[in-house]
């Protein structure tokens, strides 16, 4: 009779965590305004390297300390493989990949 006391404490604390956890999340993305990006365009994936802004890779000052990072992806690789902005700077990063469809 003791160890279902102990038993159904467990599962509440449980579910109580899982709920806290979860809570948790949706304060994070809430907070950071972090949102599934939408589908602003398409392209075909075998004329990547002659569609703009992917026909020429890197990372563009657009204001001041406000970057965006062009960015071409595919196995094993990305393009330009390393990007460097100034500590604190707003980055919008545009990227699309060679050989996966997204």
């Amino acid at each position: 009779m003791q160890m279902e006391k102990y038993e159904r404490w467990f599962m509440y604390a449980t579910v109580a965590l899982l709920v806290a956890f979860f809570m948790a999340v949706l304060a994070s993305i809430g907070e950071a305004g972090i949102h599934l990006p939408t589908q602003v365009a398409s392209i075909d994936p075998n004329k990547v390297s002659e569609t703009p802004p992917f026909d020429d890779p890197g990372v563009f000052e657009t204001a001041e300390n406000r970057y965006d990072a062009v960015i071409v992806a595919q196995t094993w690789q990305f393009v330009p493989e390393e990007i460097r902005v100034p500590k604190g700077a707003e980055v919008t990063f545009i990227i699309t990949s060679r050989d996966v469809i997204h």
